[in-house]
């Protein structure tokens, strides 16, 4: 199959996701054509079957924001008829799925291709309910000849909120489970954060409001109260300066490691990183899935978060780790003591959130599924 895959090249989930599928995809022999403003940043492996289209951005004076859109139409249609595609898969359908309906309206009688769009989250949760853009929402999405979802909760409330007259098929996201291991374990990379007595408790985010870290801090306030631990934030966005406040109001400067962006792409190994920790600590007040949760079950580590959105089709209550009520810091607290004050519940739980990472998100299982379905459109 040719394919084409739009997505954004930033550090976000979607982006993260269409680009290991595309690079999956690509090993299996499928011609594989990204297009993008700027090279995707997991896009590093070089390929046979891989190709980079940019699509530039105009700059003239008489537009406030340059017309994005418009460019990205044309190089569709460009890429779609000069390539031979198949397939065009959409990540994150803010404003893709709308740019992928009219190249195709443009080529259609030259090169029909199919449109799946796969949401990711604030494009239906936040973006797409926005009262300019709903309605067009609604109409592109209907247009699109396949749409998934990465969340049984995340395909029910698109469906509701876009009146979506077909099936939105739920597929999970996925990792490699051999990145993401807890055989990652090196107790000098340990030692580098925490003293040997001492817990460590991580949270990984894009720090945006929706996640709620100053939870994440406020928790760590109770938990530290009562177990000798360190908290490690992981992540960059725009409540950044509140948690550097909350940590130098509180004294936290000694107890909270707080990595940005410029650690993360210089310094810091985050498998090797969640391979050494003891908690993975996540209270975001909507997540459609939760791609840093499976990172986490993945490496060995219990987790506790918030029951809210695709989490408990992730987490396993009880056996993998344990969910609270959003804002419920009380439990919040409770649950992490308890995994991190009793070894026997802390190994278990740790060996279960392996077991069902590896078993039901590993990448071979997950990119079976999106082969399987993008054959079965072309029939």
């Amino acid at each position: 199959m040719n394919i084409g895959i739009i997505c954004y090249p930033t550090v976000g989930g979607s982006g993260v996701i269409a680009t290991e599928l595309g690079k999956a995809m690509a090993e299996a022999g499928h011609q594989i054509h990204f297009i993008s403003y700027d090279k995707p940043f997991r896009l590093n492996k070089k390929s046979n079957n891989i190709f980079f289209h940019k699509v530039a951005i105009s700059n003239y004076p008489l537009f406030k924001y340059p017309p994005f859109e418009f460019n990205l139409a044309s190089k569709i249609a460009e890429i779609a008829v000069v390539n031979k595609l198949d397939i065009l898969h959409i990540h994150y359908a803010v404003p893709f799925t709308m740019c992928a309906y009219i190249a195709k309206q443009m080529v259609k009688e030259i090169q029909d291709f199919k449109i799946i769009s796969t949401l990711h989250g604030t494009d239906v949760t936040i973006v797409g309910q926005n009262s300019s853009t709903k309605d067009l929402m609604s109409f592109i999405l209907n247009q699109s000849d396949m749409v998934t979802a990465v969340s049984n909760s995340l395909a029910n409330e698109a469906s509701e909120i876009f009146n979506i007259n077909k099936h939105i098929q739920t597929i999970y996201n996925f990792i490699d489970v051999s990145e993401y291991t807890p055989s990652n374990f090196d107790i000098n990379y340990r030692n580098l954060f925490a003293q040997q007595h001492e817990k460590i408790i991580i949270h990984v985010s894009n720090l945006r409001p929706v996640k709620r870290p100053i939870d994440v801090l406020e928790s760590y306030l109770l938990i530290k109260q009562k177990l000798p631990s360190k908290l490690i934030i992981i992540g960059d966005g725009p409540e950044k300066q509140e948690i550097s406040k909350y940590i130098t109001t509180y004294n936290l400067e000694n107890d909270v490691v707080f990595l940005n962006k410029e650690f993360i792409n210089k310094e810091i190994d985050i498998p090797k990183l969640l391979a050494v920790s003891d908690l993975f600590l996540l209270t975001s007040e909507k997540e459609s899935f939760g791609l840093a949760v499976l990172e986490a079950m993945s490496s060995g580590l219990p987790v506790v978060s918030t029951n809210t959105g695709g989490l408990p089709e992730l987490i396993a209550n009880g056996e993998t780790g344990f969910l609270a009520a959003v804002g419920d810091i009380e439990h919040l607290v409770a649950y992490s003591l308890q995994i991190l004050c009793n070894d026997e519940l802390s190994n278990r739980l740790s060996k279960n959130a392996r077991n069902r990472a590896t078993t039901y998100f590993n990448k071979q299982y997950i990119v079976a599924q999106y082969e399987k379905m993008f054959l079965n459109l072309l029939r």
